[in-house]
């Protein structure tokens, strides 16, 4: 792939870069989000808007930004409207200046210079390439990927189809929520972002229902972006990662599977984890985050369960 001209229509050139409006959603992480600015600003492609989305960061996160990047849309909320709540702010505003595609891009990044240009390449070459995520790999590891499969069972809720072994643009299922480019078309067709999510799994539903609306989802390993994991939460044994990913991975399956399937094959297995951590890892304060979770998800679906956890 030619990274030095961009591809639109099945291959014919274009000479006019579609504008990307690149949504970055933070809250008290000022030191990874000014990285990620600085890596932005590096980029080969030159037809982009930043917008950075605080979620009422009490770091001093909104002034440092103006002084520091005083080209950078900041949007300010007075509440935590969470990633997706976050993200819906950006979008629209990328929506409102016209862009054409929205890149979704986690404050804790940074990004190889050519990404978005090959992102472009790869959204351009079908007309029914609706969102197309880049190779996200740990920013203290580069050759290890943040998230390893494309592909998802919904009955056996596990993933496959390793994105380790794809050298080439090749389509998935799910992306890496990381980080992704979205065509403006597919957001203005299927809608924004569930907001009842608040954070993880929002990425599977928004693909899930860009599928049904017919468009596909496209991974281009040539595009790399590096992800400082875990810059908010301490990884799988922290309450808040550990409620929400209970209870959206069942509001994910519920949004997307017929009730009876989704009794008979989901409700056994969340059973089963709760089991896990109360006999075999004999932690009940984290068994108890989970089953809030289990508990909650139903609630979620309404946009009523707290996320105060």
């Amino acid at each position: 792939m030619d990274l030095n001209t961009l591809h639109c229509n099945k291959g014919q050139a274009i000479n006019i870069e579609p504008t990307v409006g690149i949504v970055v959603v933070t809250f008290n992480r000022v030191t990874v989000l000014t990285d990620c600015i600085r890596s932005l600003s590096n980029i080969n492609y030159k037809n982009y808007k930043i917008i950075v989305v605080d979620n009422a960061s009490v770091d001093g996160t909104a002034e440092i930004i103006k002084i520091l990047f005083p080209s950078v849309r900041l949007i300010r909320n007075k509440d935590n409207l969470g990633y997706t709540g976050g993200n819906n702010k950006g979008i629209k505003y990328a929506l409102e200046q016209n862009c054409d595609y929205i890149l979704v891009l986690n404050d804790d990044v940074v990004v190889d210079p050519e990404f978005l240009k090959s992102l472009i390449n790869v959204a351009c070459i079908d007309p029914s390439i609706g969102i197309v995520a880049p190779k996200v790999v740990f920013f203290e590891n580069p050759n290890k990927l943040y998230k390893e499969y494309g592909k998802y069972n919904f009955y056996l809720g596990i993933g496959y189809q390793q994105l380790s072994r794809i050298n080439i643009p090749k389509k998935i299922d799910l992306i890496p929520g990381a980080s992704f480019l979205i065509k403006r078309e597919v957001i203005e067709k299927i809608g924004l972002m569930d907001e009842s999510f608040f954070l993880y799994f929002d990425e599977g539903d928004l693909c899930f229902r860009a599928k049904k609306a017919g468009y596909k989802i496209m991974y281009d390993p040539t595009a790399k972006v590096y992800h400082k994991v875990s810059q908010s939460f301490s990884g799988w044994a922290n309450p808040v990662v550990l409620y929400y990913s209970t209870r959206n991975e069942l509001l994910l399956a519920l949004k997307h599977l017929n009730f009876p399937l989704f009794t008979l094959l989901w409700i056994p297995r969340f059973a089963l984890r709760i089991l896990r951590y109360l006999i075999v890892a004999r932690d009940l304060k984290l068994a108890k985050f989970i089953i809030r979770g289990f508990l909650d998800f139903n609630e979620a679906k309404f946009g009523r369960a707290s996320f105060e956890v």
